[in-house]
């Protein structure tokens, strides 16, 4: 080849490489010119950007200002190495390195403190599938038994029986959730339904006791209960003293007691009270023993008015019907939630609580 050919193939070359530099500048200033668009944004938002009063600069800046790029472009031919200052220094920061550390996510909520339910389970269970249950009741004795002589006649006795009815009541609340939210944590529909459960026996307990059967409400055993009435005195009574006179009472009505319920904070001055010798008198607090009394046991629960008491044959005297367990239902066809994509929850439970012998139950002050 010839020198002129040389030279035109040479040109030829340096006019195409040429042109891909100036294509690659305008690149990379079209980059740094974003950069430094985002920069400014981040500044203006109060972001890291800024340093000392002045804008740093991109990388795309500081690579078209560095004496190697101005080298390499006046000999394109030229490998050159090229390097830029990190903008700033990497750290935890929203700007920076934060956006690159996943978070860490519990997806089990914290849920609030839940009363210990005790109430229910003294009682006797039961089920109906009607809407009110009744019941006979002995109300009246006549006994005229007596010592006959030899083809005598015989005295005639007698009993008085009355049909109770006790109709069945209904407990029911709901709450409303965002569609998306429950679709997006299952623990929150677990969250939920632990609530309007808890919310129902929290309701049913305090109904079980001090129901007063207007309205819609239970009969309670309280409402139902005999009031306290010692049998005979104690001197220098003590609330012991008094649960062993109400004890006594129950078994003077024929009905001896089977358990006792006391407030917490009552439980807790019971079991604080010491001898002379300083010992405790209701055992040794490094023992795990079942709370009891005279020889029964004791349900703890703040659902009991503090500074009273109820004594009571609870498994005989008494029974629960249930028409419906506690039941959670959904629905996304209530008022207006097809088009706020909510959702109801609902919790629903019906029963009702019967007292064969309100005797069998004596209620009154501690003190």
């Amino acid at each position: 080849m010839d020198t002129a050919a040389l030279i035109q193939e040479f040109k030829s070359s340096h006019t195409a490489t040429m042109e891909r530099f100036d294509k690659t500048e305008k690149d990379v200033k079209g980059i740094s010119a974003h950069i430094t668009d985002v920069e400014q944004k981040l500044a203006r938002r109060g972001g890291s950007g800024i340093l000392g009063g002045d804008v740093q600069k991109s990388w795309g800046e500081q690579l078209v200002a560095s004496r190697e790029f101005e080298a390499f472009r006046a000999n394109p031919q030229v490998s050159a190495k090229l390097e830029v200052k990190s903008i700033t220094t990497l750290t935890t920061g929203s700007t920076t390195g934060g956006p690159m550390i996943a978070p860490m996510v519990i997806t089990d909520p914290s849920v609030m403190p839940r009363r210990r339910m005790t109430i229910r389970n003294l009682i006797a269970p039961g089920s109906t599938m009607s809407n009110s249950v009744w019941f006979p009741r002995q109300t009246g004795r006549q006994n005229s038994a007596a010592m006959v002589s030899e083809t005598a006649a015989k005295p005639q006795s007698d009993v008085t029986v009355e049909q109770v009815q006790s109709p069945v009541r209904t407990l029911a609340h709901f709450m409303n959730v965002s569609r998306q939210a429950m679709d997006d944590s299952a623990a929150l529909m677990s969250l939920v339904d632990g609530e309007l459960r808890y919310g129902l026996n929290f309701v049913e307990e305090g109904q079980l006791l001090y129901g007063d059967g207007t309205g819609n409400n239970l009969l309670g055993l309280v409402t139902q209960s005999t009031s306290y009435s010692a049998p005979f005195s104690i001197s220098s009574e003590t609330a012991i003293d008094r649960i062993l006179l109400a004890l006594v009472q129950a078994e003077q009505a024929l009905v001896p007691a089977s358990g006792i319920i006391l407030n917490i904070a009552d439980f807790g001055k019971l079991r604080s009270l010491k001898s002379t010798l300083g010992t405790y008198l209701l055992g040794d607090p490094a023992e795990q023993t079942a709370p009891q009394l005279w020889g029964l046991p004791i349900a703890v629960t703040p659902a009991l008015t503090a500074g009273t008491f109820l004594v009571g044959a609870f498994y005989q005297a008494a029974q629960i019907f249930d028409r419906l367990s506690a039941e959670i239902l959904m629905s996304t066809e209530a008022g207006n939630n097809f088009t706020t994509n909510l959702v109801t929850v609902r919790g629903e439970e019906r029963l009702t609580l019967i007292c064969k012998r309100p005797e069998a139950f004596v209620s009154g002050s501690l003190s």
